[in-house]
């Protein structure tokens, strides 16, 4: 709920770093968790940032990501003009 308000409200770095201290607590982030993180990606144009979240995605889905999660990735990279990830994901 702190995440979705802070993307929510605009509060990007907060949320970014509010994401960053749940892993650092091995907190681990849910489908709905990673969309908002994704969002704040989407927002910011934040690339580096949206790869770092894929990787973790997938470390956290290793038998394959929800159709949900799957389309939030494409998306992201696809608003952020990565296309070659975009690809590889799909």
């Amino acid at each position: 709920a702190v995440l979705m308000a802070l993307v929510e409200n605009g509060y990007h770095t907060q949320a970014f770093e509010f994401y960053d201290e749940m892993l650092k607590n091995n907190i681990f982030p849910d489908d709905n968790t990673l969309s908002f993180v994704i969002d704040a990606c989407v927002q910011t144009k934040n690339v580096e940032k949206s790869k770092k979240i894929y990787q973790i995605a997938l470390k956290l889905n290793p038998n394959g990501f929800t159709t949900y999660l799957h389309s939030k990735i494409v998306v992201m990279f696809i608003r952020l003009d990565d296309m070659d990830s975009a690809r590889a994901v799909f």
